[in-house]
């Protein structure tokens, strides 16, 4: 199957557990009819003190439930009795410790599990380590401290098909420009530096930024009630303009940086367990804040039906820093004030659910801001496209239409190029009828790739080479200002199937390891390849990998690796070295015996 369809790890839902003293009902696990044991201690990482009322959940395909939960004692034990043979993974949560999972090599990504005989103790200690901290001093361009500057540690994931930096952490600077984020996991983190504080202002720019924030409120206001607003303020704002001098300065203003903070790539801060990192300085830069200034086109000055324009900044380090918005006037005007230089998207779409006055349109722009203003933008509204086609089936005699009708089929277009400026307004997705045809509308013009996932139809697979469209064959389909017909999405038959087992060296089954099937040709690794291929083993450590296109790939299994890791390219060259050679023919049946290590 495919890594879309595909679970890297079994989810340890800690936080679900978590809380004060356990009640006897907790202390108790349900009883079991088998014959093995678990029993523990939980302590401190640090110095080895148990840890009471610490809630503790074990996991296993034998349990009612799948799960069984108790809390440790004044001593920090705790067990499980009358337990059947089986694979087992335990964990630990106490409120202001890290949570745990016993055998997992990096915190927050789950553990083993272990194999458990017929009457069999087993005896393990869980220690919780206290959370991290990153503490450090923001001073502006003189020195001096910064105070209620804004501190973020960002931590990286794969997320809407691009790496993207996730808050972890947040805190802001005292009188003394000081900052602490706590509560840190053990990990690698980015730390950045925002403030909205700017150099002094004159009374011409104090004057203009109080004329922007009024014609912006009254923007706001819809409808006819709005319009007339801003007619009857519109005196009021021409005679504060008349106060302006023929020439205003720019304001000037500190940009986010992030630490060391004289660098464009930030130095990653590697937290260990219980650390708190100090001396985490940065020093913010002045830099000339633009105007941003245009016009919209085609849309009805009270403003109904059409959200805010909304401004997106390309840098995913400040991604969730607050997406400025605003309304344009009854002219169509419109205008971004203070915007730091840097990379954005001008995104305007008519509102959605009751609010919508017609067929859904947009308009966007792309522009980049360096040290002057940009003026006379233009924002054309637009109407969505349709992109149609219909399935093919290659292979065997194609699955009757009632099959067809009840699979669950779904054809969904994602932006070709993910990153901050492309995941707007999200996935767009059809469900073809009994006789294959499907319809997709309202798909704004741009590079979208193509896919198509199933529930029902077993042994059919989506086949992302012979996508048919109006540019050639490939997975990528551009869209214009006109309607795609004729896309033909190809699901085939002629897969070939990867199966066996996976094994430690000593004979006992690996499911902890995820098995990984790429290509060796470095063109289809991107976001959301349809040639990477991967599963997790059963608990007998058998698995199989179905619906694989013929060609030569690499195998590697891998171990507490982050979910979706492998759609990064540098993944994939860090892990190249360490996998096998691997080659399938069409419709082949591979079967395939893997050894791994065992404890580590």
């Amino acid at each position: 199957m495919s890594l879309l369809r595909g679970a890297l790890a079994i989810s340890i839902a800690l936080a679900c557990t978590a809380g004060g003293p356990a009640t006897d009902r907790q202390r108790l696990p349900q009883t079991q009819s088998g014959t093995a044991t678990i029993t523990g201690t939980v302590a401190t990482l640090s110095s080895g003190e148990p840890v009471a009322d610490a809630s503790v959940t074990l996991y296993g395909s034998t349990l009612p439930d799948g799960r069984v939960s108790t809390a440790t004692d004044t001593e920090g034990r705790f067990q499980f009795t009358n337990l059947s043979a089986g694979r087992y993974t335990v964990g630990a949560v106490k409120t202001g410790f890290v949570n745990v999972v016993f055998g997992e090599r990096h915190y927050g990504r789950g553990g083993r599990a272990f194999p458990l005989r017929d009457a069999e103790h087993r005896d393990i200690r869980l220690q919780l380590p206290r959370p991290g901290v990153i503490t450090g001093t923001i001073v502006d361009e003189h020195g001096n401290p910064s105070p209620h500057a804004s501190l973020r540690a960002l931590r990286f994931s794969m997320a809407f098909g691009y790496r993207r930096a996730m808050p972890a952490g947040m805190a802001t600077t005292d009188s003394q420009g000081i900052f602490r984020i706590e509560s840190l996991t053990p990990g690698d983190y980015a730390v950045c530096a925002s403030t909205r504080e700017t150099a002094p202002l004159n009374q011409a720019q104090r004057l203009q930024m109080e004329i922007d924030r009024q014609r912006r409120n009254a923007a706001f206001v819809l409808g006819p009630q709005g319009v007339e607003a801003q007619k009857a303020l519109a005196p009021h704002l021409a005679a504060l303009e008349g106060q302006l001098p023929p020439f205003v300065l720019p304001v000037r203003g500190y940009p986010p940086i992030c630490y060391p903070g004289n660098t464009s790539t930030p130095s990653m801060i590697t937290l260990v367990p219980e650390e708190e990192r100090t001396g985490v300085n940065m020093q913010l830069g002045l830099a000339r804040l633009a105007r941003v200034e245009g016009i919209v086109k085609g849309m009805p000055p009270d403003g109904r039906g059409f959200d805010p324009i909304i401004l997106f900044s390309g840098d995913e380090l400040r991604e969730g820093m607050g997406q400025d918005s605003v309304r344009p006037d009854v002219d169509g005007l419109f205008s971004f004030t203070n915007v730091f230089p840097g990379r954005y998207r001008l995104f305007l779409r008519g509102a959605s659910g009751v609010a919508a006055a017609g067929p859904p349109v947009h308009a966007e722009a792309d522009v980049v801001v360096l040290d002057e203003d940009i003026r006379n933008l233009v924002l054309d509204i637009q109407p969505g496209v349709t992109v149609s086609g219909h399935l093919v089936f290659r292979g065997s005699a194609p699955p009757p239409a009632a099959e067809i009708a009840r699979a669950g089929l779904e054809i969904r277009l994602d932006p070709a190029d993910p990153g901050p400026l492309n995941r707007y307004p999200g996935p767009l997705i059809a469900r073809p009828d009994a006789t294959g045809q499907f319809v997709i509308r309202d798909v704004f013009p741009g590079d979208y790739r193509i896919s198509a996932t199933q529930r029902e139809l077993t042994g059919w697979f989506f086949d992302p080479t012979t996508v048919r469209g109006a540019d050639g064959m490939g997975q990528v389909v551009k869209v214009k200002r006109q309607d795609l017909p004729g896309v033909a999405v190809t699901l085939t038959d002629e897969g070939a199937e990867l199966s066996g087992t996976i094994m430690t060296n000593t004979g006992e089954p690996a499911p902890e390891y995820y098995i990984l099937v790429y290509p060796t040709d470095q063109k289809y690794w991107t976001p959301y390849s349809r040639r990477l291929y991967g599963a997790r083993a059963k608990p007998d450590g058998t698995f199989v990998i179905t619906g694989v296109r013929a060609g030569s790939y690499r195998l590697a299994t891998l171990l507490d690796a982050e979910f979706g890791a492998w759609f990064d390219p540098a993944f994939l060259r860090r892990i190249d070295a360490d996998s096998t050679a691997l080659s399938i023919a069409r419709e082949q049946r591979k079967v395939l015996h893997l050894r791994v290590p065992g404890d580590r």
